[in-house]
Protein backbone atom coordinates (compact mmCIF):
# COMPACT_ATOMS: atom_id res chain seq x y z
CA UNK A 1 0.00 0.00 0.00
CA UNK A 2 1.53 3.30 -1.06
CA UNK A 3 2.64 5.87 1.72
CA UNK A 4 0.15 8.67 0.23
CA UNK A 5 -3.09 6.25 0.96
CA UNK A 6 -1.93 5.56 4.09
CA UNK A 7 -1.25 9.62 4.75
CA UNK A 8 -4.98 10.37 3.66
CA UNK A 9 -5.99 7.94 6.03
CA UNK A 10 -7.88 9.79 9.21
CA UNK A 11 -6.99 6.68 11.27
CA UNK A 12 -3.36 5.49 10.30
CA UNK A 13 -2.77 3.05 12.51
CA UNK A 14 -6.19 1.48 12.16
CA UNK A 15 -5.18 0.86 8.30
CA UNK A 16 -2.15 -0.19 8.82
CA UNK A 17 -3.42 -2.61 11.17
CA UNK A 18 -6.29 -3.99 8.75
CA UNK A 19 -3.03 -4.50 6.37
CA UNK A 20 -0.50 -6.52 8.41
CA UNK A 21 -4.34 -8.48 9.60
CA UNK A 22 -5.01 -9.35 5.94
CA UNK A 23 -1.48 -10.53 4.62
CA UNK A 24 -0.74 -12.15 8.03
CA UNK A 25 -4.48 -14.18 6.89
CA UNK A 26 -3.86 -14.30 3.28
CA UNK A 27 -0.10 -15.64 3.64
CA UNK A 28 -0.75 -18.55 6.84
CA UNK A 29 -4.78 -19.24 7.09
CA UNK A 30 -5.65 -19.13 3.50
CA UNK A 31 -3.20 -22.25 3.39
CA UNK A 32 -4.88 -23.89 5.82
CA UNK A 33 -7.28 -26.83 4.50
CA UNK A 34 -10.38 -26.63 7.09
CA UNK A 35 -12.02 -24.35 9.35
CA UNK A 36 -11.00 -26.13 12.70
CA UNK A 37 -7.36 -25.24 11.42
CA UNK A 38 -8.20 -21.66 10.51
CA UNK A 39 -9.86 -20.71 13.75
CA UNK A 40 -7.16 -21.89 15.86
CA UNK A 41 -5.01 -19.91 14.25
CA UNK A 42 -7.00 -17.34 14.86
CA UNK A 43 -7.46 -17.84 18.50
CA UNK A 44 -3.67 -18.88 19.54
CA UNK A 45 -1.40 -17.11 16.71
CA UNK A 46 -3.57 -13.41 16.96
CA UNK A 47 -4.75 -13.14 20.06
CA UNK A 48 -2.07 -11.66 22.24
CA UNK A 49 -2.64 -12.20 26.32
CA UNK A 50 -2.96 -9.21 28.03
CA UNK A 51 -2.90 -6.36 24.78
CA UNK A 52 -5.45 -4.44 23.04
CA UNK A 53 -3.34 -5.20 19.63
CA UNK A 54 -6.76 -6.34 18.01
CA UNK A 55 -10.21 -6.30 19.00
CA UNK A 56 -12.32 -9.09 19.17
CA UNK A 57 -14.04 -7.85 16.15
CA UNK A 58 -11.27 -7.35 14.37
CA UNK A 59 -10.57 -11.10 14.55
CA UNK A 60 -14.17 -12.16 13.72
CA UNK A 61 -14.00 -9.96 10.61
CA UNK A 62 -10.53 -10.50 9.12
CA UNK A 63 -12.11 -12.93 6.51
CA UNK A 64 -13.73 -9.96 4.97
CA UNK A 65 -11.03 -7.47 4.56
CA UNK A 66 -9.93 -7.25 1.06
CA UNK A 67 -7.33 -5.21 0.10
CA UNK A 68 -6.16 -5.64 -3.74
CA UNK A 69 -5.15 -3.64 -6.69
CA UNK A 70 -7.85 -3.15 -8.96
CA UNK A 71 -10.15 -1.24 -6.16
CA UNK A 72 -10.26 1.87 -7.89
CA UNK A 73 -10.37 1.88 -11.86
CA UNK A 74 -9.69 5.69 -12.43
CA UNK A 75 -5.90 5.17 -11.37
CA UNK A 76 -3.66 4.96 -14.18
CA UNK A 77 -1.11 2.19 -12.40
CA UNK A 78 -2.88 0.05 -10.34
CA UNK A 79 -2.91 0.56 -6.33
CA UNK A 80 -2.74 -1.92 -3.70
CA UNK A 81 -5.06 -0.53 -1.18
CA UNK A 82 -8.38 -1.43 0.99
CA UNK A 83 -11.72 -2.11 -0.61
CA UNK A 84 -13.64 -0.61 2.68
CA UNK A 85 -17.19 -2.37 0.93
CA UNK A 86 -18.17 -5.29 -1.73
CA UNK A 87 -20.52 -2.99 -3.59
CA UNK A 88 -17.18 -0.27 -4.24
CA UNK A 89 -15.41 -3.52 -5.46
CA UNK A 90 -17.98 -4.63 -7.89
CA UNK A 91 -18.30 -1.73 -9.11
CA UNK A 92 -14.76 -1.12 -10.06
CA UNK A 93 -14.67 -4.28 -11.33
CA UNK A 94 -18.17 -3.60 -13.39
CA UNK A 95 -16.04 -0.94 -15.02
CA UNK A 96 -13.13 -2.83 -15.79
CA UNK A 97 -15.71 -5.60 -17.55
CA UNK A 98 -17.46 -2.98 -19.61
CA UNK A 99 -13.84 -1.63 -20.72
CA UNK A 100 -12.47 -5.18 -21.14
CA UNK A 101 -15.78 -6.37 -23.41
CA UNK A 102 -15.67 -2.65 -25.88
CA UNK A 103 -15.52 -3.91 -29.25
CA UNK A 104 -15.41 -8.01 -28.83
CA UNK A 105 -18.12 -10.34 -28.37
CA UNK A 106 -19.44 -9.19 -24.62
CA UNK A 107 -17.89 -11.25 -21.53
CA UNK A 108 -20.53 -11.56 -18.35
CA UNK A 109 -19.71 -12.42 -15.39
CA UNK A 110 -21.64 -12.21 -12.07
CA UNK A 111 -19.88 -10.80 -9.51
CA UNK A 112 -21.02 -11.86 -5.76
CA UNK A 113 -19.49 -11.75 -2.70
CA UNK A 114 -17.71 -15.21 -2.43
CA UNK A 115 -16.02 -14.54 -6.07
CA UNK A 116 -14.83 -10.95 -5.43
CA UNK A 117 -12.93 -12.72 -2.52
CA UNK A 118 -11.06 -14.93 -4.39
CA UNK A 119 -10.66 -13.34 -7.38
CA UNK A 120 -8.64 -10.61 -4.84
CA UNK A 121 -6.64 -13.71 -3.59
CA UNK A 122 -5.82 -14.77 -7.22
CA UNK A 123 -4.96 -11.14 -8.29
CA UNK A 124 -2.47 -10.36 -4.76
CA UNK A 125 -0.75 -14.16 -5.70
CA UNK A 126 -0.30 -12.92 -9.77
CA UNK A 127 0.81 -9.50 -8.79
Amino acid sequence: MPAEIVENTKEKLSSLKKLWLHEVMRVFSDRLINEEDKELFQTKCLSFEGSSFFREEDLQNAQNIIFCNFVDPNHDEPTYMESRSNDMLRDSLTKILQNFNQGRETVGILLFDYFLQHLARVSRIIS
